[in-house]
């Protein structure tokens, strides 16, 4: 009986012993950078830990109200180039890429006396888009190319699906150069 008494608290002394060592090496493997490493030469394994917090996707509601960031080329933001009048003007990217934006619903905006606003900011440039009361699109568009809080473009969108373009040269909020794109097409013609 004495034996086995021996034999059992021998048992549950390796047990006590075993556990204990096993919480010392998880405490060693949840250090953090800064504490002191435990002395000998044994390397804990440090398993690869996830990436936290989650990485969660935005729903539609959450971007609809965030600023939209830009996919255009940073070329393309450089100072206004024009055109004599008459001639044409392909469509830039930063271009094609507010004419995109247009078409994105009035809910990203909000409401402000008698017309909805949405500023979209993009890769240097930014973009302010409106619909006057009772339209059920974006139907201008103010185009700030360098971010010195004046306007280099103001674009019209008509009803035809035409776009009228106004461009300050100079950045003085002088728009002496104007374009006409009409719908469908992928050249600007310089009217003004």
């Amino acid at each position: 009986m004495l034996l086995r008494n021996v034999g059992i608290s021998s048992l549950a002394a390796l047990a006590g012993v075993s556990a204990f060592i096993g919480c010392r090496n998880a405490t060693q493997n949840t250090r953090t950078a800064d504490e002191p490493r435990p002395l000998g030469n044994a390397t804990p394994y440090n398993p690869p830990m996830p990436d936290y917090p989650p990485v969660r996707q935005p729903n539609a509601s959450a971007t609809a109200k965030t600023p939209r960031k830009s996919t255009t080329n940073p070329e393309d933001n450089k100072r206004v180039q024009t055109v004599p009048e008459g001639a044409t003007a392909s469509l830039s990217s930063r271009d094609s890429e507010i004419i995109g934006l247009q078409k994105e619903p009035l809910s990203n905006g909000k409401s402000s006396g008698d017309s909805t606003r949405w500023l979209s900011v993009g890769n240097g440039f930014k973009a302010e888009f409106r619909a006057d009361s009772g339209s059920s699109a974006w139907n201008r568009v103010k185009v700030d190319l360098d971010s010195d809080k004046k306007w280099d473009e103001k674009w019209d969108f008509k009803a035809d699906g035409s776009i009228k373009r106004r461009v300050s040269p100079s950045d003085d909020d002088n728009y002496s150069a104007e374009y006409r794109l009409k719908s469908d097409e992928t050249k600007w013609v310089r009217v003004k």
